[in-house]
Order: C-alpha cells, then structure tokens, then sequence
C-alpha cells in the first residue's frame, strides 16, 4: 500500500496540524480518509483562483465554521492548499 492510500499517515498528518479525532472521523465519513481520496475533496485546482469552495465545500462542511487563524495552520502544515504530494 502507497503512502498516499494510507488511513494510518493521512490520520497521523491530520493530528499533527491540530485536527481534533472528531474531525478526523468527520473526514472519513465523507469518504476522505487517505491522501489520495482527499486530493479530490474538490474541483478547485490550488493557487489558480478563488480557494472559497474549496473552505465552503470541505472546511466549512467538516468543521463548521472555524476560525481563519487555524485555517492557516492547517493549510500551512499542508505546504500551502494542494501543496502535500508536491514535493514539499
């Protein structure tokens, strides 16, 4: 199994940027439990446009509303909105 398939790393990813277990599980009910099935959470395509559906659609639908602060930590944990898998 490749990094990008695995429960276990997408789960210790989420914790280590602060992703309470509640959240975590609220992911994997949306079918988002691995790396690789949240790359396509949506059709926003990262730096090229307004990430706005992309925090509605998943954030938001997720968390509920949260503040931008941990927003940016999460994102930042993440080399930036699409950034993990690229290298960084």
């Amino acid at each position: 199994m490749s990094v990008v398939d695995s429960e276990a790393v997408f789960s210790a990813r989420c914790a280590k940027v602060g992703l309470s277990e509640t959240a975590i599980a609220a992911l994997r009910e949306k079918g988002w439990g691995t790396h690789a099935n949240f790359a396509f959470s949506t059709a926003v395509i990262p730096g090229q446009g307004d990430d706005s559906v992309f925090v509605r659609d998943v954030i938001t639908a997720v968390l509920g509303l949260i503040s931008s602060q941990w927003l940016k930590g999460l994102l930042r944990g993440y080399g930036g909105y699409g950034g993990y898998g690229h290298g960084r």
